[in-house]
């Protein structure tokens, strides 16, 4: 029976205990690795020896890739350019595993992620002062943009010189549409245990693939449920079209007599997901922290005036990935655990894409809910009693 074919592509220098130890493990599962520091390769004698270890992924069936300190060396085909980074084997190696479709696993250094990050909020903040102070074509972002990363990285403080060359790498993750999930890893046995999780997964997802037993009556379920959808939305398009406003009333009673309770769960946890992403964040250890403090008392009024503040601060950063908390809330008083602390923008237009289509009793509720998600946030100080020195009895 043919065991599937692992190619595990790294720096070979700085993580080579971790690739013996993976091995092993790979091994143990009953697949077989694809090193080159094992004599995996197949060498080519009319090709280059970088070749020859890219191409082998083509005969593999799943592409391991791992992050560690290191670019390492570069690619021997490129035109060397001072201002453009060249391409390493590693990720020559990526680009090839793209190009072909292999299914994927990525691993990144968790301190070097966190370092990322960093970077990434600074280069945000950097671009949104710009555009801020700057009127740019829409056809000219990309350009701008990478004349100012350039900027940034002359004088940015990398913890090592090869971060530069790294995070043009995880750039580049960043950047898929699809596919660019990642896992964080200190260790080797941090690689295995996500290992076993990821290819636990990959079965069960393949099993359900292959099950074609979908009973009629569910079929038949799920094209009613279409149904009243499709119903629904044609309603409420009808009834902004009459009364000539964008409001869109969102009628609960309605959405209980026509969906299960689970539909409504659904919506609310979506919500509940996002103002968590909001005001929460994880440690080292995946433990959730609190993103934010409040120093003040947080009122329904507070929050009202904060939501409709939302869209002009999404025109503020609509070239943005992150928005600073600095700036996100500019009129409260706060403390954040990072002093460089950002949200997604993505989680905030959601936030004010629901926001805005609603009113009346719906715009009250709405504000209630995120009013009691900020609350056990605040941390008002009491002010100390001044006692004056007449009422001492000495």
């Amino acid at each position: 029976m043919a065991a599937p074919k692992i190619f595990v592509s790294s720096t070979c220098y700085d993580l080579q205990e971790i690739r013996i130890n993976l091995r092993k493990f790979i091994e143990d599962f009953g697949y077989d690795p694809i090193m080159s520091d094992f004599g995996d390769i197949f060498y080519d004698f009319d090709k280059h020896v970088q070749d020859s270890c890219i191409e082998a992924i083509r005969n593999s069936d799943m592409y391991i890739l791992i992050i560690g300190d290191y670019y390492g060396s570069l690619y021997h085909e490129q035109t060397m350019n001072k201002t453009k980074i060249p391409d390493s084997v590693t990720l020559k190696e990526f680009k090839r595993a793209l190009e072909i479709k292999k299914p994927k696993i990525i691993f990144i250094n968790d301190y070097v992620q966190h370092d990322y990050q960093s970077y990434r909020k600074y280069l945000e903040k950097y671009y949104n002062n710009y555009f801020y102070n700057n009127n740019v074509d829409e056809k000219d972002i990309g350009d701008v943009k990478s004349k100012l990363k350039e900027e940034v990285d002359k004088t940015y403080p990398f913890a090592a010189n090869s971060y530069r060359y790294i995070f043009h790498f995880i750039d580049q993750i960043y950047e898929l549409s699809i596919g660019n999930a990642f896992i964080t890893f200190k260790n080797s046995q941090e690689i295995k245990d996500n290992l076993k999780k990821q290819w636990a997964g990959f079965l069960q997802e393949n099993l359900k693939n292959r099950s074609t037993n979908i009973l009629d009556g569910n079929i038949n379920i799920l094209s009613d449920k279409i149904d009243r959808i499709e119903e629904i939305i044609r309603d409420s398009f009808s009834s902004i079209n009459k009364s000539n406003t964008e409001e869109l009333n969102f009628d609960v009673d309605r959405l209980i007599n026509n969906f299960q309770l689970e539909d409504l769960k659904e919506i609310q946890e979506t919500l509940n997901k996002v103002l968590d992403s909001i005001i929460y964040d994880y440690d080292f250890n995946d433990n959730e922290i609190n993103a934010v403090i409040f120093k003040e008392e947080i009122t329904d009024k507070k929050i009202k005036e904060w939501l409709s503040s939302l869209t002009l601060l999404l025109k503020k950063f609509k070239w943005s990935q992150y928005i600073p908390y600095e700036d996100l809330f500019n009129d409260f008083c706060i403390d954040t655990e990072y002093s460089n602390a950002s949200v997604l923008f993505e989680n905030i237009f959601k936030l004010n894409s629901i926001f805005i289509k609603i009113s009346g009793e719906d715009e009250d509720s709405f504000i209630q809910t995120v009013l009691s998600k900020f609350k056990p946030l605040e941390r008002v100080e009491e002010k100390n009693e001044i006692i004056d020195d007449d009422d001492y009895p000495f």
